[in-house]
């Protein structure tokens, strides 16, 4: 990602493929954003934009293409069932591809601890590469 070290919410990946990727989150006290409850719930926003920029970066790097900055351009229908992630979890950002045409996405995104939905959203996203496709 094209974020400064200490934007860079996410932990690692977990997996990720054509049609979706699943990151981590260690919530410990040193991450930023932390707070006594934990990492406030609408902070997870930030974990599933990020998410769909891996996504874009593993696909870019699939393709044999530059890895370019994207711009996050909505979120809707954003549920959160907690106000905090809590201190001691890993939690998952997962982004999975509602609609791509290979600059233009959709992802429904959520935020899940163990068999836990802690939040959900649908993001749009636009990041002008050329020659990035589902078709392969």
């Amino acid at each position: 990602m094209p974020h400064a070290q200490d934007a860079i919410l996410l932990h690692g990946i977990r997996d990720w493929g054509k049609h979706g990727v699943r990151t981590f989150v260690r919530i410990t006290p040193e991450v930023p954003f932390c707070e006594a409850a934990g990492v406030p719930i609408h902070i997870g926003l930030e974990y599933m934009a990020q998410a769909c920029g891996v996504w874009s970066g593993c696909m870019a790097r699939r393709h044999d293409l530059e890895i370019n900055v994207g711009y996050l351009l909505g979120t809707r229908n954003f549920e959160a069932n907690v106000d905090f992630i809590p201190l001691g979890a890993e939690i998952e950002a997962i982004a999975e591809i509602g609609y791509f045409d290979g600059k233009m996405g959709m992802f429904d995104c959520r935020i899940v601890l163990g068999d836990e939905i802690l939040a959900t959203a649908r993001l749009s996203a636009y990041q002008p590469i050329d020659g990035l496709s589902l078709d392969d």
